[in-house]
């Protein structure tokens, strides 16, 4: 006969080995991502140094921005604007193959990574505009035209740029590259995606993005999965999926919170026909964060543009797939004339 204290005793063990076989396969899910990267070739983007060199430059707000930049002076001008959660990082591959002959600029967004803090708290769509006219402003030499590249948030800083520009855009660039990105409804086609339904989709939209719950300290097995599925395409390399998730955890919870909020409401569709330049839309048509859907539309509305696809490349497409990328940039600046109003 059995009795309750057999049982309870019965039942303890059986919850013990439970756990002790969840921290076993937690190990190994952790000792096989270690092996993966340690055996990827492009393992060193996540701890070599950043060629060129860095400045700050503060924005009309008066936060401070952390700039980088690398190439000859007198190379084409090349700017480049991360998105939600990233950092000056995520474009390695584009600042090494491209510093050689241009002239490459890439800035921390206000509060990522090195840059400060939104001086009165603001996160908005305007003032992230605002950054980048302040990094044009100062170091893109006089009578000298750049190429914006944007990438998510990076890509909605540069329409909400045109959109506020005092003159002419094609003034200031001459063209534009915008990468996984979308100017509008992003969360209902996110969570769509999911096959939620697009009242529900808003509600856990806004409270996700908008979370200010803390995330752990570093790399872990459901997080480096989460990261995977998430943000990156099948083929991503260990490397860019490490790096996604650790330039995302580095991001401090009231910035991701703050920016979360403004894409909830994000509506820049008005300040597209602004963007008059030639402008590649790219997209990776695993991406689940800004489904295709975004950029068709992107593309359709703009005055000058044209859509490229990165078949299989999630919404990291600029780091899964760098190379085809940074031939799109090469693309736009081969006999582009980079003269403007002196």
């Amino acid at each position: 006969m059995v009795t309750r204290r057999t049982r309870r005793a019965l039942g303890a063990a059986a919850g013990l080995a439970g756990v002790a076989g969840a921290a076993a396969t937690w190990e190994l899910t952790r000792r096989r991502n270690r092996r993966e990267l340690l055996a990827d070739p492009e393992r060193d983007i996540l701890t070599a140094p950043l060629p060129g060199f860095g400045r700050t430059v503060v924005s009309a707000d008066g936060t401070r921005l952390a700039v980088w930049e690398a190439g000859p002076p007198d190379g084409p001008v090349v700017v480049f604007a991360h998105g939600w959660g990233m950092a000056v990082r995520f474009w390695i591959h584009q600042l090494r193959e491209l510093s050689a002959d241009h002239r490459v600029i890439a800035y921390d967004q206000r509060g990522h990574a090195a840059s400060g803090k939104a001086a009165d708290g603001d996160y908005s769509a305007d003032a992230l505009g605002a950054d980048l006219e302040a990094v044009l402003a100062t170091c893109v030499p006089a009578g000298r035209r750049a190429l914006l590249v944007g990438h998510s948030m990076g890509a909605m800083s540069i329409v909400a740029w045109a959109h506020a520009a005092d003159g002419p855009v094609e003034d200031r660039v001459h063209g534009a590259i915008l990468a996984d990105t979308g100017v509008d409804q992003l969360y209902s086609t996110f969570f769509a995606e999911l096959g939620v339904a697009k009242l529900v989709a808003d509600t856990i939209g806004v409270r996700a993005m908008s979370s200010r719950l803390p995330l752990p300290p570093g790399s872990s097995p459901v997080g480096h999965r989460a990261t995977a599925f998430i943000a990156c395409g099948r083929d991503a390399s260990p490397s860019a999926v490490t790096l996604t998730e650790q330039l995302f955890l580095e991001t401090p919870a009231d910035v991701r919170s703050a920016i979360g909020m403004t894409m909830s409401s994000l509506d820049l569709a008005h300040g597209v026909a602004r963007l008059t330049v030639p402008t590649t839309v790219v997209i990776g048509t695993a991406d689940r964060l800004t489904p295709p859907v975004h950029s068709q539309r992107l593309a359709d509305a703009l005055p000058d543009a044209d859509l490229v696809e990165l078949t299989g490349a999630g919404h990291q497409a600029p780091l899964e797939r760098h190379h085809d990328f940074t031939k799109l940039v090469r693309q736009h600046t081969v006999g582009a004339e980079v003269a403007g109003p002196a």
